[in-house]
């Protein structure tokens, strides 16, 4: 996974147990150790969170963006996404079927149950947003109890999601598409074409992309509903923005695409 912390970017490397810190503009690079099998990745305005996915149960690590420096909380089993709703980190424990509510400060921790296999997190401001693998759905959860507030239905294996200031959108991996979800109205849903296997997903403030992780494309999504797919010179994973550049994942080249939109 991929995220910006106001300065840099950050990269999780799962086969390394790793993060890496990337200058945007010189692409120079620090590494830092993360527990085991570092995926998802979020800023809280002062730490980065890596949710650690590997043997040993499940933790989440607090780094120091400056020195590397690293506290590890424990999670649910196998956690996968993480977010930040401006006062704690929420992930998903995909191998619990619960997220995790935690204090950034101390990591004091509840948990909340969800459907089956929560994958992907986000917050719109308001509710938090998890996709649910088992049912083909998104959850909106009360931030406050944990509480799940609506299950808005999408299409086949729901993974990345993202908010644009007004509609949640979420990528469906096997079925090629991107779902619309207006929080205001459940069942008000509309469903875009995607490339091949849509995973990671952003906004830049005005577009939505969409990166196609099984093939070497971006999708982009513009206000008007128009479609451009981009090429990359490698498969797309996971994809951020950071104010100038859109950042693409490449798993299978052990490297990161910087994107200008």
């Amino acid at each position: 996974s991929v995220a910006y912390d106001g300065t840099s970017i950050w990269v999780t490397n799962f086969g390394s147990n790793t993060v890496s810190r990337i200058d945007p503009v010189s692409g120079a690079r620090t590494d830092f150790p993360t527990g085991s099998g570092p995926r998802g990745i979020a800023f809280d305005g002062t730490s980065i969170w890596v949710a650690n996915s590997g043997a040993g149960g499940g933790v989440v690590s607090r780094i120091d963006p400056v020195s590397g420096a690293r506290t590890d909380f424990p999670t649910g089993l196998n956690p996968r996404g993480v977010a930040f709703d401006g006062t704690s980190i929420w992930v998903t424990n995909l191998g619990s079927n619960t997220v995790s509510k935690i204090n950034p400060v101390n990591g004091a921790r509840t948990d909340y149950p969800t459907r089956l296999g929560p994958l992907g997190i986000a917050f719109d401001g308001t509710s938090i947003w998890v996709t649910n693998l088992g049912p083909n759905s998104v959850s909106q959860i009360d931030p406050v109890t944990g509480a799940i507030l609506v299950d808005h239905a999408t299409q086949l294996s729901p993974r990345g999601i993202a908010f644009d200031g007004t509609y949640i959108w979420v990528t469906n991996l096997n079925s090629d598409s991107v779902s619309r979800i207006d929080p205001t109205f459940p069942g008000q849903r509309d469903d875009f074409p995607t490339g091949h296997f849509p995973d990671g997903i952003a906004f830049d403030g005005s577009s939505i992309w969409i990166a196609n992780h099984g093939e070497d494309s971006v999708t982009r999504y513009d206000v008007t509903g128009a479609r451009t797919d981009y090429g990359l010179n490698g498969l797309a994973g996971r994809i951020a923005f950071d104010g100038t550049y859109l950042w693409v994942t490449n798993p299978e080249r052990l490297a990161v695409t910087r994107l200008v939109p």
